[in-house]
């Protein structure tokens, strides 16, 4: 199962990120073209139910997840990996959809729009975050991090860029330790 919520976490980002794309560049790019007509029939209220959709399943999967790790005894090693590798694969997906916004806002017109994608990609935020504080709780059960490093982590986890910074210390912590 973490390998499901992980690929519906960065999946999820990569639908938001994809969505201005259509909306931008659908009637200049072919290939585009014809998915935004022929599967979303012009309709852009299509493409956002899909992504809302998607994301409410993804959230469930991962709280689904995160409680069932807590109570189970998983490999803390590929837990760690994958909370730093989900994290350095979404950051791409970030920087795009914050360049979008920015365009957004500067364009005035589009502004409810750059509203959308940040509400969409904390939403993303969200789902990453509650993965990654089921790996600090993990650590700090193990006693391989503090009470306070694992609120410091966690409450960095709900903030972008430092959630990937946290992501790869932790790592480091974590190997550091183990060697």
């Amino acid at each position: 199962m973490r390998k499901i919520v992980c690929i519906l976490n960065i999946i999820y980002i990569y639908l938001i990120m994809l969505f201005p794309l259509f909306i931008f560049f659908g009637s200049k790019v072919n290939t585009l073209d014809n998915i935004w007509n022929n599967l979303f029939n012009n309709n852009v209220f299509i493409p956002l139910a899909l992504i809302i959709i998607f994301y409410f399943i993804s959230l469930v999967l991962n709280i689904i997840y995160c409680v069932k790790t807590t109570n189970n005894n998983v490999e803390l090693n590929d837990l760690i990996k994958s909370n730093r590798t989900v994290k350095l694969i979404q950051m791409p997906a970030y920087i795009i959809i914050f360049i979008f916004g920015v365009i957004c806002i500067l364009a005035i017109l589009t502004i409810p729009f750059a509203f959308v994608l940040a509400l969409f990609s904390f939403a993303s935020l969200m789902m990453s975050a509650i993965y990654a504080i089921t790996c600090y709780k993990k650590l700090k059960d193990k006693a391989i991090i503090s009470n306070k490093s694992f609120i410091l982590y966690s409450l960095l986890s709900f903030v972008y860029i430092a959630d990937l910074f946290t992501a790869i210390i932790v790592y480091k912590k974590y190997y550091r330790r183990k060697l």
